[in-house]
């Protein structure tokens, strides 16, 4: 993924500046003296209450060869820059995850097209009940009438990059 696509993906991300506040508050915290950059036993301690794990050394070579890579010490600008696209990708996670979750009423690991249907009664009455049984079938890739979470992701995603797609188009 590009930087700049990275940037478009957290300026329309709902919870954009929730993100960044956090990676901002994570910066500081960590940033022993105040210096206005971390070094990179602060960078391990910033990813682990970002991330919430312990980063492999790959991760942190990486983090401060971007850094490197553009002459400056890991400044907030810099770790923001990196750190707050990708939580935004790992929110976007969480919320496919929450739909799909809210969708499979019995709780089974893949949703009905009656799942969809009283989802559809709920919050949009007005959608025609073939436009639901279509929509179903597009999504249920291999027939079985299951959407798997897996396929679910997928068209998810897939709306995802063509309403970007038709957004950049547009600019």
């Amino acid at each position: 993924m590009h930087a700049a696509d990275d940037a478009r993906r957290l300026d329309a991300h709902p919870l954009r500046d929730l993100i960044r506040n956090n990676v901002r508050e994570v910066f500081y915290r960590a940033d022993n003296g105040c210096k206005g950059y971390l070094d990179r036993s602060e960078l391990e301690v910033a990813l682990r209450g970002l991330l919430g794990y312990l980063p492999s050394e790959f991760e942190l070579d990486q983090i401060e060869a971007v850094a490197a890579a553009g002459g400056q010490k890991l400044t907030l600008a810099v770790f923001s820059g990196i750190l707050a696209p990708r939580l935004a990708r790992l929110h976007q996670n969480d919320m496919i995850r929450e739909m799909f979750l809210a969708l499979d009423a019995g709780g089974r690991g893949y949703i009905t097209l009656s799942d969809l249907r009283e989802a559809s009664k709920c919050s949009a009455p007005f959608v025609p009940e073939e436009v639901v049984e279509l929509a179903f079938g597009a999504v249920d890739n291999d027939g079985d009438g299951k959407v798997s979470f897996r396929e679910f992701e997928a068209i998810t995603r897939l709306r995802e990059r063509s309403l970007f797609v038709s957004f950049r188009h547009r600019s």
